[in-house]
């Protein structure tokens, strides 16, 4: 079952998942407003350079909640009996699911920061690249 499978059945969401989801729908939504400008997608390098640092800073609060996600396996029962054993394999589960959705949303990020610097990249070499012929063609050469 997937996270959000579990999700929609059990109408529960971790605490720190509520807070990342609120961070990405801003990103997503910040990111949706830039693109509906057009008819088309298109971001000049000012706007990919201000969602840069945002999507950075989501990558890097993921990383640390995968971090924290991969400790919540080390938990106990809290005593030796069946029900306790029981309690256990369904913290285990829940911890499971929850460390796949953080690692999925944080690969995610990962490709859209990966995205932003390569297209601020490709957008200022080009340019730069589009400067020198112009200075180029206004010196006559």
């Amino acid at each position: 079952m997937t996270p959000q499978e579990v999700i929609a059945q059990t109408g529960i969401m971790p605490a720190p998942f509520n807070a990342v989801f609120g961070t990405v729908q801003q990103a997503v939504e910040t990111t949706n407003r830039v693109a509906a400008g057009g008819a088309g997608f298109e971001m000049d390098l000012d706007e990919m350079k201000a969602l840069l640092p945002q999507w950075e800073s989501l990558r890097d609060e993921l990383e640390e909640m995968v971090e924290v996600a991969s400790q919540f396996r080390r938990a106990v029962p809290p005593a030796d009996d069946e029900a306790s054993r029981a309690q256990i394999e369904a913290v285990y589960a829940h911890a499971d699911l929850y460390q796949q959705s953080v690692e999925q949303q944080l690969q995610y990020a990962e490709g859209y920061v990966s995205s932003l610097q390569t297209a601020i990249s490709g957008t200022a070499g080009s340019d730069s690249a589009s400067a020198d012929a112009v200075a180029k063609y206004g010196q006559g050469s």
